[in-house]
């Protein structure tokens, strides 16, 4: 009886997770094909971002795009961030030949991930009530949910492949361990720190397996050699436009920012003490229970919580957009550890524990999370249905993304479709240089963007192509 139950358990943890994973698989097309960004942020702009530099590379001019130059002084991806793991997406994208190969790897990486998990549990012959409270603590995560309909973003794929990393230090496959390990570090030098940190936790918690040391130490100067040389040097060692985004109550650059992160001490404490920023970083570790707080992995998330913590950027600590996946990914395993180690005694997988936990996660996912069950779903599904201004869309794109221009300038939300340019900008990012300007009337988010819309419409150089209730297309004469 008791070994059909737990078969019955298995069957009902896989089931779950392939129903969570489908469901993103679909949301992610079901968004590309029908133009359904949810308005918020635009999944498409990354997705754009990452895939016009892949259709560049695949025609021999390298991994650039001109809206880099935004950023900062280079048109070279690798001037911006190491996103190395775009050369095995390239290969994918020349036998398969669509954006769908990046807008449905993030689901279908993380569903791998899910199928390792429960390796794992089931070779640590953990009990029911652990496998249940270990797998709803991830797919009821609201982060993680939001991430996988994020679109393509490089640093969510790596955060996700910590999961059969972790899986593979504990089966002692050093070899497979060092495989997802190269994954891990080439999708975002961060990621590559971030790693570097675990793998000397594990060094500590196994003393005489100094390879762990060895890879630690060999992850860390990538990770220098990447954020200290290359980086810049493929920016022409130019201000970073992030530190002015992410640190500029500080200064615009590095050094400047440490040295007044002391010096200016009142300034740090006005960022920190946001109500939205300490609510979302709450919420980031009580999502898994506090249990990383007990868990030494949860250092190897120190670096990246610290860069949105002590941001002033908002989109660091909204709970929609996927800075903090690597974040979430790292507190899981950490809490998952910490599961682990206690195992049968465990006090929160007690039967009189675990239904309340399970009932406040849940809550947690239907407050926060963007798919099925969620109190966001009637809004999302209502914005997502075919609507004239979605036909129209569609018949914009049709009639625009195939012309004979040489660089194009769109409202972000449209990069995707117009990744066939040689030179894609994303409006208002220098509009002024684009052949071809087509605009969503809907996207215009301020005044200044509206009074650039008067200024073209007054300028001779520019000819109103093309204008109906949404949508305003300009050609340079």
């Amino acid at each position: 009886m008791h070994a059909k139950r737990k078969k019955i358990i298995d069957f009902f943890i896989l089931s779950i997770s392939l129903f969570f994973v489908i469901k993103y698989l679909f949301l992610n097309y079901y968004s590309y094909i029908n133009i359904d960004d949810r308005g918020y942020y635009s999944s498409f702009y990354d997705t754009g971002w990452f895939y016009h530099p892949i259709k560049n590379f695949l025609e021999g001019k390298g991994f650039t795009s001109q809206e880099f130059l935004y950023y900062k002084s280079t048109d070279n991806l690798f001037g911006v961030h190491s996103f190395y793991i775009l050369y095995i997406f390239a290969m994918l994208d020349y036998i398969f030949n669509s954006p769908l190969v990046l807008f449905l790897s993030g689901p279908l990486i993380f569903g791998i991930s899910l199928f390792y998990l429960f390796l794992l549990l089931k070779k640590k012959e953990v009990n029911n009530n652990i496998l249940i409270l270990i797998f709803a603590i991830i797919i009821f995560n609201p982060q993680i949910n939001w991430s996988l309909w994020h679109g393509f973003y490089a640093v969510n794929i790596g955060a996700y492949l910590f999961i059969p990393l972790y899986y593979y230090y504990h089966i002692n496959n050093f070899k497979r361990f060092i495989f997802f390990a190269v994954l891990i570090a080439i999708s975002q030098e961060f990621l590559a720190l971030t790693l570097a940190i675990l793998l000397f936790i594990f060094f500590l918690n196994n003393k005489y397996a100094k390879k762990y040391l060895v890879l630690s130490l060999i992850f860390l100067f990538y990770f220098c050699m990447q954020f200290f040389y290359l980086i810049p040097k493929y920016s022409n060692f130019a201000i970073n436009h992030e530190f002015t985004l992410f640190y500029g109550y500080l200064d615009d650059n590095l050094k400047k920012v440490i040295i007044n992160f002391f010096l200016k001490f009142n300034r740090v404490i006005k960022v920190i003490f946001i109500r939205e920023k300490i609510f979302y970083f709450f919420s980031l570790i009580g999502s898994f229970l506090f249990l990383p707080l007990s868990n030494k992995i949860s250092v190897a998330a120190l670096p990246l919580f610290c860069i949105g913590f002590f941001s002033m950027f908002p989109a660091l600590y909204d709970i929609r957009v996927s800075y903090a996946t690597p974040i979430n990914v790292a507190l899981f395993i950490a809490a998952v550890d910490t599961i682990i180690k206690y195992k049968t005694n465990f006090l929160l997988t007690q039967k009189k524990f675990l239904i309340p936990i399970i009932l406040i996660l849940f809550l947690n996912y239907y407050n926060y999370s963007p798919g099925l069950f969620s109190r966001q779903y009637n809004s999302i599904r209502n914005c997502s249905k075919i609507n004239d201004y979605k036909i129209q869309a569609k018949k914009t794109i049709r009639k625009f993304n195939n012309l004979n221009f040489k660089s194009v300038c769109v409202s972000d939300k449209y990069s995707i479709y117009f990744t066939n340019y040689e030179i894609l900008y994303s409006f208002p990012h220098f509009y002024d240089k684009a052949e071809l300007l087509i605009i969503d009337k809907n996207l215009l988010r301020d005044a200044g963007e509206k009074k650039i819309i008067q200024e073209l419409l007054a300028n001779p150089k520019y000819l109103v192509d093309y204008e109906d209730s949404y949508f305003l297309v300009f050609t340079k004469r």
